[in-house]
């Protein structure tokens, strides 16, 4: 019999969800870095396959990872409302086991070189080819697990408990992130193969594949204690075409400009995070070889005095124990160190998606979007100066953690967005379409980085073609310092790409930075509650009224919607000359919002503003007008009538209700708002109705 939702957590459906999502998260983030460091040294320093080097590995192992996402995602949305999500976490956990098995054995396969089985570089290719193709099925797992996961959630889960619930799913997915990553980059030094002279030492790498299965093994047991969960529309019929399903969920989406916004800056945040990882393992195995080349010249240089000039030589033996720092070491610590620094990322994201959260209270806050994207820009332009030589720094580590503070204060609300307008019945569906655009924008991250560093290899004349030519190990290590400035180019391509799409969301929505000015004035000195809030229409010209009185009440009204809006602010008084009103005013005027005094207010004044008006509703946004009890509304009553004459527009009334500190009082400080909207009135009904909702019970709320 399948369950309904709960109104606990405590139940054995989510917990088994919870734990098995973690360990596959786990044994995602774990094989993926795995895989970066087996490949670049199995196909680039051991095997020396033509063709193939770091950036190219680099480039080729995240894009396995995430173009299933790119070929699948729209299947997989239709499955997860065909099939009960239930059974299909349960089948792609234990699909899981299987995909570790098979990393297993390509990780068994140099130790079974060294038993004769086979050609040693051989098998180092199709171990690594392995290996790299475990990330793509991993991918695949993703890529169906992760739209069952999203979905099933209302549907075991109560609304009361449903956001606590999300929270706690979000928050272990981090941690298992950063445990994974942590855990790969740890074990592999100790445990990776070896190939001093040219001589394969197996290493003992299975040992990780085990560990994974076994994991994996856990996880699917836990998934098994999942409740039965009935399909969420079992009539949906399945397409040949699995790209169909698409192409209707990208026409809903074009028709609301918030879907638009929540699904480009989610995809930009995906490929500005690969973008990111992508750099960090580029400058850990460039900085694996520069340590490794110093220390084989330490190792010279000692050799040469202690043996002084006598041409006398140690034994091999010898010449290994008098090595300062062993190439394996120096090896291990490189990749312990990337390893560590993408989890910093990650442990970033996991504190700036709870400080969203916590910041954003019962309300989407879209204010927090471009303050999270001007200190990703920030963070890594600092990145850009900090990086050195690849040694882990505290102005690194900080970087990396604000970089992932500022993505999590980024992608929170656009994440909410997206749940909160994508319709009822095709939430799993538009889920779906935001993986692909994702995974599309990915693919794009992982290219745009192959081409930067080509072209900036071939400029500094650095690539590992034209360093294997060196012939020594000062000229090796002088190219390789070269080489390690391009991480730097790198980050400040980041930054500057960040500042683009800033630019880019400022022009679609000309209030995005007045949110944030709104939002820091606002925070921690007025709470605002929003009631009936899916009275305001999602798509399409409205005009919306408001009872504020003045610019800063207006700022509020603001929070109220997530659409584009151009306010009108009839004001009873001057504008206060403080710094900080110049500063809000000042934005204010940059996004179109227009003030105007009462005495000021008359039928030319409003004729003035008709044209850009209509502009405003022919491009299907908000155009507000804010006035106050004490102002004469007539002009603006008349105002409204002749827009809605030349094009048809529904209205709707929001009544601004301030509630002070100390009771009502002309005086006393507000400290919480009440933003009331009324039902929509059609656009061949009178307005009159939403004027006198304003009017009804005006003034400060008890």
């Amino acid at each position: 019999m399948a369950e309904g939702p709960s109104p606990t957590l405590k139940t054995p459906t989510y917990l088994g969800l919870v734990f098995s999502q973690f360990l596959a998260a786990f044994n995602d983030q774990a094989t993926h870095i795995i895989a970066v460091f087996y490949a670049s040294d199995m196909l680039v320093r051991y095997a020396k396959v033509p063709w193939i080097d770091e950036k190219t590995v680099v480039f080729i192992v995240p894009a396995c990872f995430v173009a299933p996402f790119f070929l699948f995602s729209p299947l997989a949305g239709v499955l997860a409302d065909k099939f009960s999500k239930r059974n299909i976490v349960v089948f792609w956990k234990m699909a899981e086991v299987a995909i570790m098995a098979l990393a297993m054995f390509g990780f068994l396969l140099p130790t079974l070189a060294g038993t004769g089985w086979g050609d040693p570089r051989t098998l180092a290719i199709w171990s690594a080819g392995i290996a790299i193709g475990t990330v793509f099925l991993m991918g695949t797992h993703s890529a169906f697990f992760v739209p069952a996961k999203y979905g099933i959630m209302p549907e075991i889960l109560h609304p009361a408990v449903l956001s606590k619930g999300n929270g706690f799913l979000e928050g272990s997915s981090f941690l298992a992130q950063i445990l994974g990553t942590s855990f790969g980059g740890l074990l592999y030094g100790p445990l990776k193969p070896t190939f001093d002279n040219g001589t394969l030492e197996a290493g003992s790498t299975w040992i990780i594949g085990l560990v994974l299965f076994l994991l994996a093994v856990i996880g699917a047991g836990a998934s098994l204690f999942m409740g039965r969960v009935r399909p969420a529309a079992s009539e949906r019929k399945l397409t040949l075409n699995p790209f169909a399903p698409l192409a209707n969920n990208l026409s809903v989406v074009r028709r609301s400009r918030p879907l638009i916004l929540a699904v480009i800056g989610i995809a930009f945040f995906t490929s500005m995070v690969l973008y990111l990882r992508q750099t960090l393992l580029y400058e850990g195995e460039t900085a694996k070889d520069l340590h490794a080349a110093r220390a084989r010249e330490s190792r010279q240089v000692f050799e040469q005095q202690r043996n002084g000039d006598n041409g006398e030589h140690d034994s091999p033996e010898e010449a290994e124990t008098a090595a300062f720092v062993p190439d394996a070491s120096e090896a291990q610590q490189a990749e312990m160190r990337v390893a560590m620094l993408v989890a910093f990322i990650g442990f970033g994201v996991g504190i700036g998606s709870w400080l969203a959260g916590y910041l954003s209270g019962a309300k989407i806050e879209l204010g927090l979007v471009p303050i999270g994207g001007v200190f990703i820009a920030a963070a890594a332009a600092a990145l850009a100066a900090v990086t050195n030589d690849g040694e882990s720094t505290w102005p690194t580590v900080t970087c990396l953690i604000l970089v992932g503070m500022a993505a999590g204060l980024y992608i929170v609300p656009l994440y909410t967005l997206l749940q909160d307008r994508a319709p009822k019945q095709s939430k799993g569906n538009l889920v779906a379409t935001s993986n692909f655009l994702n995974s599309t924008a990915g693919l794009a991250a992982v290219a745009v980085f192959w081409v930067v560093t080509t072209v900036f290899e071939s400029g500094m004349q650095v690539s590992r073609s034209v360093l294997e030519t060196l012939g020594s190990d000062a000229a090796l290590i002088d190219g390789l310092q070269r080489k390690m400035f391009i991480p730097r180019l790198l980050f400040l391509t980041a930054a500057i790409t960040t500042v683009a799409m800033l630019i880019f969301l400022r022009r679609q929505i000309p209030d995005f930075f007045l949110r944030s000015v709104a939002w820091m004035r606002s925070y921690g000195r007025v709470k605002l509650s929003l009631h009936h809030v899916h009275n305001l229409p999602g798509t399409g010209p409205v005009i919306l009224l408001t009872n504020a009185a003045t610019l800063r009440e207006a700022l509020h009204v603001v929070s109220a919607t997530d659409r584009a809006c151009k306010f009108i602010v009839v004001e009873p008084l001057a504008a206060d000359d403080a710094l900080g009103e110049r500063a809000t005013r000042f934005f204010a005027r940059r996004a179109g919002y227009v003030t105007m005094t009462a005495d000021r207010s008359n039928a030319t004044a409003w004729n003035a503003l008709r044209a850009e008006s209509l502009q405003t509703l022919a491009g299907e946004n908000i155009l507000a007008i804010a006035a106050g009890d004490d102002v004469d509304l007539s002009p603006a009553k008349n105002f409204v009538d002749a827009l809605r004459q030349e094009i048809s527009t529904p209205v709707v009334a929001l009544r601004y209700e301030p509630v002070a500190a100390s009771g009502v009082s002309p005086t006393a400080k507000i400290k919480h708002v009440h933003l009331t909207i009324g039902d929509a009135i059609e656009a061949d009904d009178s307005a009159a109705g939403a004027w006198r909702f304003l009017s009804a019970n005006s003034g400060a709320a008890s």
